[in-house]
C-alpha cells in the first residue's frame, strides 16, 4: 500500500508542473531541472561534446535537442499513462482518508505559524491530496477519465488564484467580489460549481498566511557563549591521526542496503528514456555506446576467421573421400557452413562429424553403386 500511495504522489505531482499555467495567461513549460536531474544533464553535456568537440554551436544545439525530445518524450508519456491510473486512483481510499486527515488538523486553532519549508511541504501534499479528491468527485459525478483529470486541474488552480486574491482583498478591508469573479461564477454548472467551492473550502483550511496569524513562530538565537566543541582548547588528544584504525563493518549489510535501494527504485520504472534505455543496455536489450559489432561473443571472440570459412581442410581427417559425389556434397556443405555468420566454429565441425559419421563405409559403397548405375542408365540412354 505504501508502495501505491507513493506512485500515485509521484503522478499527481508530475501533472502538476506538466499542466500549470502560467500567471499571466501565458502557457509555461516544465523548467529542465523539474525533468532531468544533474546526472542525465551531465550525461547529454558529455554526448554532445563527444559528436562535436570542437564545433560550440553543434554542441549547444544538439544538447538542447536532445533535452527537447526528452521533455516531449516525457509529456506524451504521462498524457497516455494518465487513463490507467485513474481506476487506481479510484478505489485508494487510503489518500482519501489521509486528505480528511489534513483537513480535521487544519480545524484545529493554531496560532503559531511553523517555519516556512515545513509550511511549503504541507502546502504541496495538500494540494496534490485535494487534486486527487476533485478527481475522485468528477468521476462521481459522471465526467469522464480525461475531463476529470483537466477539471481537476483547472478547478484547484483557479481557487488558489481567487484564494490569493480573497486574501489581498482581507488584508485591505474590501470584502466584496468584484464583477469578473460573478462573470466567472455564472458560466460555471452545478457540477463544476460544487467541486469549485469543495476546492476553495479545503485550499482554506490547508493554506496559512503570515501576514493573517500574526503570532509567528519565535527565532532562536544562538548563545555564543556556549562551548565551541571543534574549538575547544581543553582537548583530550585521543584521535590526533587516523593510522592503525581498521574498518570492522560488515560488508553484508551495505550490499543488503543497496539491494533493498535497488528493489524500491526499480518499483516505481524508469522516470525517463535515458533511464529505461540504461535499463535496456544493462539487461542486454540494447547495444553498449560505442557500438561494437562483437558485442558479448563470449569465447568467439578469441576464435580466427580461418576456423569460420575453410572448413574443407576437416574433411580428411573425418574419412570424407576425396572423390566422387559424396565429396561433392560435403564441398557444398563446407561452403554453406562458412556462409552462415550465426553459428560458431565449434557447432560447425560438429555439423561436419555428424555427416562423417552418417556417410560411414556401407553408406559410401551404397552411394558409389548408386552413383555407378546413374552413370549406366545415362550412357544407355543416350
Amino acid at each position: 500500500m505504501l508502495r501505491k500511495l507513493c506512485s500515485n504522489s509521484v503522478k499527481l505531482g508530475r501533472c502538476r508542473w506538466m499542466s500549470n499555467a502560467g500567471g499571466d495567461g501565458e502557457n509555461k513549460g516544465p523548467k529542465v531541472k523539474d525533468v532531468l536531474d544533474d546526472e542525465l544533464l551531465t550525461a547529454i553535456d558529455n554526448v554532445a561534446s563527444d559528436i562535436h568537440p570542437k564545433n560550440t554551436e553543434n554542441k549547444k544545439s544538439l544538447k538542447n535537442t536532445l533535452i527537447n525530445r526528452l521533455v516531449a518524450n516525457e509529456k506524451s508519456s504521462f498524457d497516455a499513462a494518465s487513463a490507467s491510473a485513474s481506476s487506481e486512483m479510484l478505489d485508494d481510499q487510503a489518500l482519501i482518508g489521509l486528505l480528511s486527515d489534513v483537513a480535521g488538523d487544519a480545524k484545529q486553532d493554531q496560532r503559531k505559524v511553523p517555519p516556512k519549508a515545513a509550511q511549503l511541504r504541507q502546502e504541496r501534499r495538500g494540494l496534490v491530496l485535494l487534486r486527487k479528491e476533485i478527481f475522485y468527485q468528477a468521476m462521481q459525478s459522471g465526467f469522464t477519465a480525461e475531463e476529470a483529470r483537466i477539471k481537476s486541474e483547472q478547478i484547484v488552480n483557479e481557487a488558489q488564484v481567487q484564494l490569493v486574491e480573497q486574501r489581498k482583498a482581507l488584508l485591505s478591508g474590501i470584502q466584496e467580489k468584484s464583477a469578473h469573479e460573478q462573470a466567472e461564477e455564472l458560466h460555471r454548472n452545478e457540477k463544476e460549481q460544487k467541486l469549485f467551492e469543495m476546492a476553495m473550502d479545503v485550499l482554506e483550511k490547508i493554506y496559512k498566511d503570515d501576514l493573517i496569524n500574526s503570532d509567528a513562530r519565535k527565532t532562536i538565537q544562538v548563545d555564543k557563549n556556549a562551548p565551541k566543541l571543534f574549538e575547544s582548547k581543553n582537548t583530550l588528544g585521543i584521535w590526533k591521526t587516523q593510522e592503525g584504525l581498521k574498518d570492522y563493518s560488515i560488508n553484508f549489510w551495505t550490499q543488503w542496503d543497496k539491494r533493498a535501494a535497488l528493489l524500491a527504485n526499480e518499483s516505481f520504472g524508469p522516470t525517463n528514456s535515458f533511464e529505461e534505455q540504461i535499463e535496456w543496455t544493462k539487461k542486454g536489450k540494447q547495444w553498449e555506446y560505442p557500438i561494437d559489432n562483437e558485442f558479448r561473443l563470449g569465447d568467439e571472440q578469441n576464435i580466427s576467421f580461418i576456423d569460420h570459412v575453410f572448413l574443407e581442410r576437416h574433411l580428411p581427417s573425418l574419412g570424407i573421400p576425396k572423390t566422387g559425389p559424396i565429396a561433392h556434397f560435403m564441398h557444398l556443405v563446407c561452403v554453406g557452413l562458412s556462409k552462415n555468420p550465426y553459428m560458431s566454429a565449434s557447432k560447425k565441425r560438429e555439423h561436419l562429424q555428424w555427416f562423417a559419421n552418417y556417410f560411414n563405409e556401407e553408406k559410401q559403397k551404397l552411394v558409389h553403386k548408386l552413383h555407378e548405375q546413374e552413370q549406366i542408365a545415362a550412357q544407355n540412354a543416350a
